[in-house]
């Protein structure tokens, strides 16, 4: 069997490669019996770490040379080299059934929704992580766990500034979840992806780790054809695949077993009982000061349960979240039992009362890249003018809004007249 080293381990492995080089070099003057059989070793082992495709036979090789090196004098460098040496052999041991366990959680679809969504456009959502330094030194003076707002241009200004100290602060310190609410189309999943690649984001992150390990694990619900994506089953099978890929040494405890149980075939499936015991062991585990997770779970609303188990799913979440290691980032549509369990754990936004500015800013952003030939001018100032109309009638969805804007656009780059107008009543009409 290949053996295949992944980058959690790679990194493990050159810290002890590392470690191996400068032992060896002060063990030259007083260890010239073992001298042979020890850059034997060392010459394996660089081989196994740069050749991932290697033979498991070649594994064998090398443990057998380990087995047969012993001390034969005194020396706490040797004794340290016969430590990291049993180190690399115990690691390198594991690491076959780690790789056989994250490629039976892995299935087909795992990144297809994470794929899909598109990177925000002309600077979207970049004020949920900017906002005064007063108030980033002061975020405690914003005392709502709950925030909304009426809809007025300066209201959504003031409640911005308040929504980024609050995520900030979240961030940076103690706290269990923070869920974004909005409705359908408002671009909850654009923002959440945002938020699970920005470095302002690890970066704040880092702050409340404090030196720990930080795993940070997107995970998003899709109500597609596709029921691994919409399921209890591909939740329990994301969640630890995206977390244990970053940080594999749990993986025997999470999944405790051997080939000789049934492990041994990667076509083997996981059952659902089997992938929620594996959970629970995740959400519990010991030695948390070691890691810090931070989970971005997208789409709770698309899960493909009735209204109890939506509750059920966030309550686990929110008791996930009571860990000291652990903080829960979620977004649903406006459903009231998940409304209801967030805004008593955490903290709640509602998303669509805050985009009427990136609304405006992509409309216009788009009608001038779009529209920007001079033939087009015509166009461009009659879309410019309506802008406001497509904000205000968008309420929020940003869906609508881009539609809308893609219609009026490809109506004035043909002159179609008819599709421009079409466009064009849609804004006024609706």
């Amino acid at each position: 069997m290949s053996v295949k080293v992944n980058n959690q381990n790679t990194r493990a492995l050159e810290d002890i490669q590392n470690q191996l080089d400068s032992t060896l070099r002060k063990l030259q003057s007083h260890m010239r019996e073992t001298k042979a059989g020890v850059n034997d070793i060392a010459r394996d082992v660089h081989q196994l770490v740069i050749q991932s495709n290697k033979s498991e036979r070649r594994m064998d090789d090398v443990h057998r040379e380990l087995d047969m090196v012993q001390p034969t004098q005194e020396g706490g460098d040797y004794r340290r080299l016969i430590q990291s040496l049993d180190k690399l052999k115990a690691l390198m041991a594991k690491m076959p059934y780690e790789n056989r366990i994250l490629r039976r959680l892995r299935f087909e679809s795992i990144l297809r929704r994470e794929e899909a969504i598109k990177d925000p456009v002309a600077n979207t959502y970049a004020w949920m992580l900017h906002t005064s330094a007063s108030t980033m030194r002061d975020p405690s003076a914003i005392g709502l766990a709950s925030l909304t707002v009426t809809g007025t241009q300066s209201s959504e200004q003031d409640l911005r500034i308040e929504t980024c100290a609050k995520l900030r602060s979240f961030l940076r310190e103690d706290g269990q979840t923070f869920f974004i609410s909005g409705r359908a189309g408002c671009g909850k999943s654009a923002l959440m992806k945002f938020l699970g690649h920005n470095s302002v984001v690890r970066e704040d992150l880092e702050t409340w780790a404090d030196g720990s390990r930080l795993v940070i694990v997107g995970m998003y619900f899709w109500g597609s054809d596709d029921p691994l994506q919409k399921s209890l089953k591909g939740f329990y099978m994301s969640i630890p695949y995206h977390t244990l890929k970053q940080c594999p040494e749990p993986i025997s405890v999470i999944f405790p077993g051997s080939d000789s149980e049934g492990l041994s075939s990667d076509a083997a499936e996981f059952q659902i009982s089997e992938l929620e015991s594996a959970f629970v062991r995740l959400t519990k585990l010991e030695n948390n000061e070691t890691y810090r997770f931070c989970y971005f779970i997208d789409g709770l609303d698309e899960y493909d349960g009735d209204p109890l188990e939506h509750r059920k799913l966030a309550e686990e979440l929110v008791a996930w979240a009571d860990s000291e290691a652990v903080k829960v980032v979620c977004s649903a549509r406006l459903y009231t039992v998940f409304l209801d369990v967030f805004s008593r754990a955490g903290i709640t936004i509602n998303f669509h009362q805050l985009t009427r500015s990136d609304i405006r800013e992509f409309a216009e952003s788009q009608f001038i890249a779009y529209l920007g030939s001079p033939e087009l001018r015509e166009a461009k100032r009659t879309c410019l003018d309506i802008t406001e109309d497509i904000v205000y009638r968008a309420d929020g969805v940003f869906l609508w809004a881009s539609l809308v804007v893609r219609s009026l656009i490809n109506g004035g780059n043909t002159k179609t007249a008819n599709v421009f107008a079409r466009g064009y009543k849609i804004v006024r009409m609706i």
